[in-house]
């Protein structure tokens, strides 16, 4: 019997769709909570693609490669339809910090500091780890920012954004709802 057979027994109100719509409210409504599980699906991401790099039999270089390639045939085959967009992002992450993984062992063991050229070179080799970190988090604040600002201030009829001083919340209530993958 397959998984899908399975799930579809499931009745609705103990089901993925119900808990997917809950969750879907609670994210909606909370910024800083659905930034927080953009960025944990994030980091998932990254592991999952240093674990792909670290299994393929090549040197990093080649590893990484293949990664890229992969990633953006998911971008543009499967990621095309979804709001968040990790699969470049996060290979490129992954790679950063393959560079760093020295690095990073030697700050927290203290090695870096035992010369200024130790700690220089740990620095230079964390660098594209920072910048990838802090791109990261930037592109989630955005794309969170603006797909709250849409569900909360944007009508249909105007499609400019709805923010008098000191107004409560609009909820907009003209906009259908978009799911990551349906391509709706």
């Amino acid at each position: 019997m397959a998984i899908s057979n399975v799930l579809d027994k499931i009745p609705a109100e103990f089901g993925l769709v119900k808990l997917s719509e809950n969750v879907g409210k609670v994210l909606d409504e909370n910024p800083l909570i659905n930034k927080i599980v953009v960025l944990a699906n994030f980091v998932f991401r990254i592991a999952m693609m240093v674990t792909f790099m670290a299994a393929l039999p090549f040197s990093i270089l080649p590893s990484f490669l293949i990664s890229v390639g992969a990633s953006i045939f998911y971008r543009v085959t499967i990621e095309r339809f979804c709001q968040y967009r990790f699969a470049i992002l996060s290979c490129v992450e992954a790679g950063a910090y393959e560079i760093a993984k020295p690095a990073l062992a030697a700050l927290i063991s203290g090695a870096a500091f035992s010369s200024l050229a130790a700690f220089g070179t740990s620095l230079a080799l964390m660098t594209p780890f920072v910048i990838g970190g802090a791109a990261i988090i930037s592109v989630t604040n955005q794309n969170v920012n603006e797909k709250y600002i849409k569900m909360h201030y944007v009508t249909k009829d105007t499609q400019k954004p709805y923010t008098p001083a000191g107004a409560p919340l609009k909820q907009n209530t003209n906009q259908q709802k978009k799911s990551c993958c349906s391509g709706k």
